[in-house]
């Protein structure tokens, strides 16, 4: 009976494919974001791949693998028990 911070990905899925940001939204925030900052370092990368410019994230930033991964952990977790109270 608690929602995951996966649950809703499908409807997030299907809504986008229709082209509906705000059922998108409505359907779960946390992967919402997670796939707009996906898809712009996506692009970056890309970008870099057929020889433009390099862009690197600020000093401020450049953390371990293993620290954003905890950083994701503790924002999904955040999220799911948020969601389960409201």
């Amino acid at each position: 009976g608690l929602l995951c911070p996966l649950c809703g990905a499908t409807h997030l899925g299907v809504a986008l494919l229709r082209g509906d940001l705000g059922a998108a939204w409505a359907a779960n925030q946390f992967v919402f974001v997670a796939l707009m900052v996906l898809t712009v370092l996506g692009a970056l990368w890309t970008v870099e791949a057929v020889g433009g410019p390099a862009v690197r994230p600020p000093r401020a930033l450049r953390w371990r693998a293993d620290a954003w991964w905890l950083l994701i952990g503790v924002l999904a977790t955040v999220f799911a028990v948020w969601r389960n109270l409201v």
